[in-house]
């Protein structure tokens, strides 16, 4: 089988050359941002809503979220997470809060917001990714 890129596309791939690192981690790093946002309001949303006490939230685990930087693994793929870090003043991981959060427990109710935020983000993420490539091919 024999596959043919738009003539276009080969032109870009060229220009590329040693720059090609560097593209990929300013893309990922781009295009990553409207889900770490949609993830921190989802967030917001959800926390202390539909309780049957007061909450007793003070904000920690929307500051966990984070990024980290864009990565190449063993295999060549590059890769970037973000993702909710650290423990609490008690000593309890936000990323256990987070999770007992989106998925419930027996007591409590699932509250979606990872998996909403990534399905409203999934082609934005993409466009922005596209449009830093763009933008990056053309300076060159």
């Amino acid at each position: 089988m024999t596959l043919k890129l738009p003539e276009e596309t080969l032109k870009k791939l060229e220009r590329l050359g040693t720059e090609y690192d560097a593209i990929v981690q300013d893309m990922l790093s781009d295009g990553i941002e409207p889900l770490q946002k949609q993830i921190e309001s989802n967030l917001k949303e959800v926390i202390g809503k539909g309780t049957k006490s007061k909450p007793r939230s003070k904000g920690n685990l929307i500051k966990a979220v984070r990024v980290t930087k864009a990565y190449q693994v063993a295999n060549g793929d590059w890769h970037i997470k973000v993702g909710i870090y650290g423990y609490d003043s008690d000593g309890v991981p936000n990323a256990l809060k987070a999770m007992v959060l989106e998925h419930g427990r027996s007591d409590m109710a699932a509250k979606p917001w990872l998996k909403p935020a990534i399905s409203a983000t999934k082609k934005q993420c993409v466009q922005t990714m596209v449009e830093t490539f763009d933008k990056k091919v053309d300076k060159l």
